[in-house]
């Protein structure tokens, strides 16, 4: 995955798809910042196309620690406005490993 690039404890994946045609979007450049509200400063991440099941994803690699995170998606295609989404995830919830 990611042409054997890896690190970190997390995973971050995303699908896009076309709100008017419901088709996958594989054309654009996909980045990520994440800010946890516990620590300063935020992480931009780039998102690289990858494969699952024939199917184009964006996905990066990256470190979490137990925090809740605010996570901005920005995604542009040719000719297109930027998209942006956001999203909160609670690493912190998650039950500590064995």
């Amino acid at each position: 995955m990611h042409a054997g690039k890896g690190g970190g404890n997390a995973h971050v994946m995303i699908a896009l798809f076309d709100a008017n045609t419901g088709a996958r979007i594989e054309d654009a450049a996909v980045d990520a910042t994440l800010r946890g509200e516990r620590h300063r400063g935020a992480r931009r991440l780039r998102l690289e196309p990858m494969h699952i099941e024939g199917a184009l994803a964006y996905g990066g690699f990256t470190t979490l620690a137990r925090d809740r995170y605010h996570l901005s998606i920005e995604a542009r295609r040719p000719d297109q406005p930027v998209a942006r989404l956001n999203f909160v995830y609670d690493a912190a919830a998650l039950p500590l490993p064995d």
